[in-house]
């Protein structure tokens, strides 16, 4: 149920899948991120929402298709792809809407460097995060002490 509050997806008409940010997130949930999460179509999504709004986010094509991403958003100055693929955007509402076909191994992203460190010091800022970032320090410590219970120490 928590995944439903970060990302749904499905597929639209067989044409395209559908991928919308955040669509969920209580207002107690200031600060709110995830990586690495599974969508509809064959993508890995990874995203952060603060104060209403989504700031960041990376969209990795797992296979080739057309995604039609929507996050809530003011400003997508700086979208890109890896490939230079070019994307028709959007506005209904407070949503922006996405659309742009992307080749296996293609990356959808927008937004500040969040991505290095996903789960980043939030200034004391309540902050949710959801999924696992390889380069932070908890998961480490969490792989290497389900390494250490599988060999038996």
């Amino acid at each position: 149920a928590t995944q439903e509050l970060l990302i749904q997806s499905w597929r639209k008409n067989n044409e395209f899948d559908v991928v919308r940010l955040f669509p969920g997130i209580p207002k107690s949930w200031p600060v709110t991120s995830f990586d690495g999460l599974r969508a509809e179509g064959a993508y890995r999504v990874s995203a952060s929402f603060e104060k209403g709004q989504t700031t960041g986010f990376k969209v990795e094509a797992v296979e080739a298709g057309t995604l039609q991403l929507r996050v809530k958003a003011k400003n997508l100055q700086g979208l890109k792809t890896s490939s230079d693929q070019k994307a028709l955007v959007q506005s209904k509402g407070q949503w922006q809407f996405i659309q742009v076909d992307l080749k296996k191994g293609d990356v959808l992203t927008w937004g500040h460097q969040l991505f290095k460190q996903l789960a980043a010091e939030t200034n004391g800022k309540k902050s949710y995060h959801f999924g696992l970032n390889p380069e932070s320090q908890r998961h480490k410590k969490t792989s290497s002490a389900m390494k250490a219970i599988a060999a038996g120490k």
